[in-house]
C-alpha cells in the first residue's frame, strides 16, 4: 500500500513525526505554508505544492518536487496534490496541518477526504496537536480498541446513512438510521471493550483519538 502526508499551513505542535514518516517509506508533501512544518522537520518534502499565499517564494530551497500553482484557480493546493498522488496510485492519506484554523478551510477538507473515501482510498484529517482524527467510512465498518476512557463521534456525512450499527460502547446502535440534520452519534464513550462500528449504506464521519483504531477492512 502507497501510503503519503500532506501537511497544510496550519502550525504543528510536533513534526518530529515527518522525519519518522520518511523512514518508513510514507511520501511527503507540503502544502504551501505547510513548508513551515519540514523547515522545522529540519527536512525538505518529496513534493511542494503552491500559489504561495502563505509561504514566501524566495524561502523554497530544495524539494525533490515542485508544481507551483497561478493564486487564480478552481482547486485548492490541497486537491491539486491529492490529485497527483492519485494519479500515482497511492492508497492513503494523512493530512496534517488542515484540521482546524479557518472553518471554511476545514469544511472544505472534510470535502477532500470524503472525495478520498468515495474512491475507496484511506484518509485521515489530524488536528494541531496530532491528538484528535477525523476519519470517515463508505459501506464498511471500523474496529476500535479496548480503552477505559476517551470518547469517539460519528456523523451522517450523507442526507442517510442506513444500517448503522455500534457495539461494545457506552450507547449501542443496532441496524439504525442516522441523518445529517441530527448529531445523534455524538459523543459515545469506550467503556474497556472493543467498538465495532458499520454501515450497510452511506459514510459516517468519525471524531477519534488518536491510536484508537484497530482494524480497517
Amino acid at each position: 500500500m502507497k501510503k503519503a502526508i500532506i501537511v497544510g499551513a496550519l502550525p504543528l505542535e510536533d513534526v518530529s513525526f515527518l522525519n519518522k514518516a520518511r523512514e518508513e517509506g510514507f511520501f511527503l508533501v507540503a502544502c504551501d505554508g505547510g513548508q513551515e512544518s519540514f523547515i522545522k522537520a529540519k527536512i525538505e518534502p518529496d513534493l511542494l505544492v503552491g500559489d504561495f499565499d502563505t509561504f514566501d517564494r524566495s524561502r523554497v530551497q530544495n524539494p525533490k518536487e515542485l508544481i507551483e500553482l497561478n493564486t487564480h484557480k478552481d482547486d485548492t493546493d490541497t486537491l491539486v496534490a491529492l490529485k497527483y498522488l492519485l494519479a500515482q496510485n497511492y492508497d492513503e492519506f494523512h493530512l496534517f496541518g488542515c484540521l482546524g484554523g479557518k472553518v471554511e478551510h476545514t469544511i472544505a477538507n472534510f470535502q477532500l477526504i470524503y472525495f478520498l473515501t468515495s474512491q475507496h482510498k484511506k484518509a485521515y484529517l489530524y488536528s494541531q496537536n496530532n491528538q484528535t482524527i477525523v476519519h470517515m467510512i463508505f459501506n464498511s465498518c471500523i474496529r476500535l480498541k479496548a480503552k477505559n476512557g476517551g470518547k469517539f463521534s460519528l456523523f451522517s456525512y450523507n442526507s442517510k446513512a442506513r444500517g448503522v450499527t455500534i457495539t461494545g460502547a457506552m450507547y449501542e446502535l443496532h441496524d439504525a438510521t442516522l441523518s445529517n440534520d441530527t448529531p445523534l452519534g455524538i459523543s459515545n464513550e469506550l467503556i474497556g471493550k472493543e467498538v465495532n462500528i458499520s454501515v450497510k449504506d452511506g459514510t459516517l464521519l468519525l471524531v477519534l483519538e488518536k491510536d484508537s483504531i484497530a482494524y480497517e477492512p
